[in-house]
């Protein structure tokens, strides 16, 4: 499990099986198969894909209210 903040917004994102994961946050858990979302969440080594990978969480969060 990985945790992560985006807009102020605290998100989980755990592994639940091969390239499927639940994100949580924003007081909803959803699915999701993004893994770059688990690879780069945590990752800053790479600045463009660490905060790519932080809005997208966001946007299927927000997207699914």
């Amino acid at each position: 499990m990985k945790t992560f903040e985006f807009n102020n917004e605290a998100i989980t994102i755990e592994k639940t099986g091969y390239g499927q994961y639940v994100l949580s946050g924003l007081g909803i858990s959803v699915h999701c198969t993004d893994s770059e979302i688990w690879d780069w969440c945590d990752d800053d080594e790479n600045e463009e894909k660490h905060l790519s990978a932080k809005e997208s969480a966001y946007r299927l969060l927000v997207n699914s209210l």
